[in-house]
């Protein structure tokens, strides 16, 4: 699987929103991924991203820092099949 390919997966399954902590969206495009650990059945991922909100008294948006390390469990031909979140960061 090609970085791209994983940075759309995750997008679509890692349900970043939920780290969103202030009621904010996540900024995909400043997305990094670190991988910590690789073997044919799992990976262990870093995912940080920024959260951004938008609040009524400020021109530009809020951002604020989130990382959380997942683990995304692979199938037999080494495809993303399930993430979890191991612990936010």
């Amino acid at each position: 699987m090609q970085e791209k390919e994983l940075i759309t997966w995750l997008i679509q399954n890692a349900q970043l929103l939920l780290m969103c902590e202030a009621g904010g969206w996540p900024d995909f495009e400043h997305m990094n991924i670190e991988t910590c650990y690789q073997n044919d059945d799992e990976w262990v991922v870093i995912i940080d991203f920024n959260e951004q909100l938008r609040e009524i008294s400020v021109c530009e948006p809020v951002i604020h820092n989130r990382c959380g390390k997942f683990a995304i469990t692979l199938d037999e031909n080494g495809e993303p099949v399930g993430i979890r979140l191991i612990t936010r960061m």
